[in-house]
């Protein structure tokens, strides 16, 4: 049957030779089977694949395309995904395009790639090619965990009469993946089936910052930070005792000596003598001398090693010319006097005047003048003057040198040299004040030099922004230890002292600033603060509260005082500055009656100080690194890692604006010396007490002018 249906299909008439499967084989062989399908099936089945019809000639029916297989890599069945926006991949045969998530999607080879975006949880990604569907679930958790604390309260204070722990209790979870790791500083916790955590905290005296990190499954890592005071608290106004120990080496003296050189002039002793001289018919017109020679020595007392010691000086007069009128033997009588050498000896007593301030008192000046060292010339009024002249003539010298000399000596010491007001310190930053007075309790005097021990009096009421707390820390002093430095100039004091001191900063408000715009407190800083800017780095949704040129402001809020650590080095020791939960309210619309709070952070930082003393004014410069944690964010949610690093950014700069305007003076400022080469060190058995260092050069360039 096979054989008949292909012989009368047609018969050929002249055999003649063709290309097999040509066209005309199609035409001649397709009609006959057209009508009769089940015979093609049979003679395709039995192999003459060579036919037309049986190898898919163009007049058969397409057959259909072959169904696509689909297969996605990534993610895996069950696979804990960080970030709501995915990368999903995969193969794809049979199709050169799929839909993800009904998202067209190319097929280059038999790869594919696309970008979703989910939600977190429980999700799910869909892969379709006509029909052909293939779906991956998986989990999203692109959050942090969530830490919330019941205890400790931030910026608590615990005294050391309540005990040396505080409870650290709250809750920590993760609503999609579960916590991995909860840990207080490097102390891990098991977390109770509700998340529940409570550790008993042992404190330092201090400042204690409480880090509590939590870690969830997705590798996600929160933390947060709390800030608590612990130990004894005083009143912050009492005084400092014994807070200040300022050792004067004998290398000081040499430089009051040049000093009192430099006072020494014969503009100087010619306006004394002029005002003050208080001997009838006697008019100095002119008073010279070489450069003086002058030296003070500091020496205890020869009677009574108890008692307060002296510092003698002398001073040696050369060269001297005193031209005047001098009433002698009734007459009027110009001379010109002539010294060629005498010396002035007095003594210079200093102590504790029992109120908080010096005593300065001079013992009578003793005159040397070696036999023929005075000498005169009459210009007029007179020949020779008789013995009885001559004698008057030295005593009324005498009189004058010792008066231009040793009486200058003393005023001009106690005038110039010495003004109370050193006593007063004031730091002064950004526009505010804060003062403190040593108040001087004992100056013992010997051959090595001078030591002189200062209480402090804390002054200033409270400002009205800072927390009202228990008190300033107090810690307890350590063993004394000398400082081994050879600086000229040395004072020494301890840790607690210093944190008082830096308690009176924070209580006085100065740390209490804000920045609006670019304007730190009057300074201005390199970035400004606009709504516009803030979407930019924080979140687009800062626009929906503010417009986009609303200038934006940062206010600082210290919660605690700063603490001081000391850092002893092999070169220079560090005085390293802490200050925890330092809040900044980052606000919108601070040109309007109502500004809108965006977000509060609690900066915890440390400055490490680098001192800079010109002259007696003594200005820092600070290195500075801080942590930050998210406490509030009213408007809406924010991301709190990137808030955190925005903010603290813009923190780091404020230190830089206060080295700039942060100074320690003085109401009265010793000009006529200058202070060089400072160092600090750190010592006592505790590594609690600090030295400060100095050389002391003198400048006498910096000394009142003379009165004519």
């Amino acid at each position: 049957m096979l054989r008949h249906t292909i012989a009368t299909a047609r018969p050929w008439s002249t055999p003649q030779k063709r290309p097999p499967n040509s066209f005309h084989d199609s035409l001649m062989i397709t009609p006959i089977f057209s009508k009769h399908p089940a015979l093609l099936m049979t003679l395709c089945a039995l192999a003459l694949p060579a036919l037309p019809a049986c190898s898919g000639g163009a007049a058969t029916a397409e057959a259909p395309d072959p169904e696509p297989r689909i297969t996605i890599s990534k993610p895996v069945m069950g696979e804990l995904v960080k970030s709501t926006r995915v990368t999903v991949r995969g193969n794809a045969q049979n199709t050169d395009m799929v839909m993800v998530n009904g998202k067209p999607t190319s097929v280059v080879g038999t790869a594919w790639e696309a970008q979703v975006t989910l939600g977190e949880g429980e999700v799910s990604v869909e892969v379709e090619a006509r029909g052909v569907k293939e779906s991956v679930g998986f989990k999203v958790d692109a959050s942090g965990p969530l830490i919330s604390i019941s205890s400790p309260q931030r910026a608590q204070y615990v005294d050391a009469s309540q005990g040396s722990t505080v409870t650290v209790s709250g809750k920590a979870s993760d609503a999609v993946s579960g916590i991995a790791l909860f840990k207080v500083d490097e102390r891990i916790l098991e977390l109770g089936p509700d998340g529940a955590f409570t550790l008993e905290y042992p404190l330092k005296p201090g400042l204690n910052d409480i880090t509590l990190t939590a870690i969830d499954d997705a590798g996600h890592q929160e933390n947060a930070i709390i800030g608590v005071m612990h130990g004894e608290f005083v009143d912050p106004a009492s005084p400092i005792e014994q807070a200040f120990g300022i050792e004067l080496t004998q290398d000081v003296f040499v430089t009051l000596a040049e000093v009192v050189k430099g006072l020494l002039t014969p503009e100087r002793v010619q306006a004394l003598v002029t005002q003050n001289l208080p001997l009838e018919g006697v008019s100095i017109s002119r008073v010279d001398f070489a450069p003086v020679a002058i030296r003070a020595t500091p020496r205890s007392n020869p009677l009574d090693a108890s008692a307060p010691g002296f510092i003698d000086f002398e001073v040696v007069l050369s060269k001297a010319e005193i031209d005047g009128t001098f009433e002698l033997s009734g007459n009027q009588i110009e001379l010109a006097v002539k010294l060629d050498r005498a010396t002035i000896t007095t003594t210079m007593r200093v102590s504790a005047d029992g109120e908080g301030s010096l005593d300065v008192e001079f013992a009578d000046s003793m005159l040397d003048l070696p036999d023929g060292a005075l000498t005169w010339d009459v210009k007029s009024g007179g020949a020779e003057l008789n013995n009885q002249d001559s004698n008057l003539l030295s005593g009324i010298v005498e009189d004058i040198a010792r008066l231009a000399f040793s009486q200058f000596l003393s005023e001009q010491i106690i005038e110039q040299l010495y003004d109370p007001a050193i006593l007063t310190r004031s730091i002064e930053v950004l526009g505010r004040t804060m003062t403190f007075t040593l108040d001087i309790q004992d100056i013992i005097t010997n051959s090595s030099g001078m030591y002189i021990d200062a209480d402090v009096l804390m002054g200033g009421e409270k400002f009205a922004a800072v927390p009202d707390v228990p008190g300033a820390l107090s810690r307890p002093r350590g063993i004394p230890e000398t400082s081994m430095l050879s600086s000229d100039a040395i004072a020494t004091s301890h840790r607690t002292v210093i944190e008082r001191l830096l308690h009176g900063v924070w209580r006085s408000g100065l740390l209490n600033q804000s920045l609006v715009g670019n304007d730190f407190a009057g300074i201005e800083l390199p970035v400004k603060l606009e709504a516009g800017a803030l979407a930019l780095l924080l979140d687009g949704q800062v626009t929906n509260h503010a417009e986009n040129s609303s200038p934006a402001g940062l206010t600082l809020r210290p919660q605690l005082p700063p603490i001081l650590e000391l850092r002893p080095g092999e070169g220079q020791s560090a005085l390293v500055v802490r200050l925890s939960e330092l809040h900044m309210d980052l606000m919108l619309d601070v040109d309007k009656p109502q500004p809108k709070k965006l977000l509060t952070l609690a900066m915890f930082v440390e400055l490490v100080v680098n001192l800079k003393i010109e002259g007696t004014t003594v200005s820092f410069d600070f290195e500075v690194k801080g942590r930050a944690d998210l406490v509030d964010e009213p408007l809406f949610d924010l991301e709190d890692e990137q808030a955190e690093k925005l903010l603290n950014t813009l923190f780091l700069l404020a230190p830089q604006a206060l080295s700039k305007a942060l100074s320690v003076g003085g109401e009265a400022d010793l000009t006529w010396l200058k202070v060089t080469n400072p160092q600090v060190k750190v010592h006592g058995l505790e590594q609690d007490q600090v030295s400060i260092g100095m050389d002391i050069i003198a400048n006498p360039a910096g000394l009142e002018p003379a009165t004519p």
